[in-house]
């Protein structure tokens, strides 16, 4: 067998360990793992997660099945992954063709791309994804400090003066000017006055 698919079938025995077969006869399996259980054939070099059947290359599902029979996995490897079909696939030569100047001209009508739409809504900032990729990190974008509150009446932290239980226990929903000015620091105190004689 070819030195690459070698490679494949070695990480496909290796996952096996985790499965157990159970033997309906010299040619089914049933191969039981932690949480998935699948059908093999022997016969028909099936398996019912399909991968033996689009690659050729035994899962590890059918591995585990091979070992129950104690046969080699490599003698259920599809013939095509073999170095003597390598070898033929190549035998003949590729023969050598001319660059694009020398291609004849096309006759037929370019094919135009089709006529973009724009949306309604705000267009999206990220793109979509296909089901086998990982999703984008939320954790890339800078979080902003977060700010703790801090009332002006009771000088207590993680409210305001709106929702303050001092200021509606006493009445004062809306804080009068003076009040307000107070805390700017706007009202001259005597202090301020001398401060401006001077």
């Amino acid at each position: 067998m070819c030195p690459k698919i070698k490679v494949v079938l070695a990480k496909n025995s290796k996952e096996s360990a985790v499965f157990s077969p159970l033997m309906a006869d010299e040619t089914h399996f049933q191969i039981t793992g932690l949480h998935q259980q699948h059908s093999v054939d022997l016969c028909r070099m099936t398996c019912s997660c399909r991968k033996w059947d689009l690659t050729g290359i035994p899962c590890a599902h059918t591995v585990c099945a091979i070992w129950c029979k104690q046969e080699n996995p490599e003698a259920y490897e599809h013939r095509f992954y073999s170095v003597v079909k390598y070898k033929q696939c190549y035998s003949r030569s590729i023969m050598p063709i001319n660059g694009p100047s020398l291609w004849p001209e096309c006759q037929l009508t370019l094919s135009l791309p089709p006529i973009y739409k724009e949306k309604v809504g705000r267009p999206a900032k990220l793109r979509r994804r296909q089901p086998d990729e990982v999703p984008a990190s939320r954790q890339s974008k800078l979080k902003g400090v977060k700010r703790n509150n801090k009332c002006r009446t009771c000088g207590g932290f993680g409210h305001n003066q709106r929702s303050c239980n001092i200021t509606k226990a006493s009445g004062l929903d809306k804080p009068t000017q003076e009040n307000n000015e107070m805390d700017r620091g706007q009202i001259q105190t005597p202090q301020n006055y001398n401060d401006g004689y001077r």
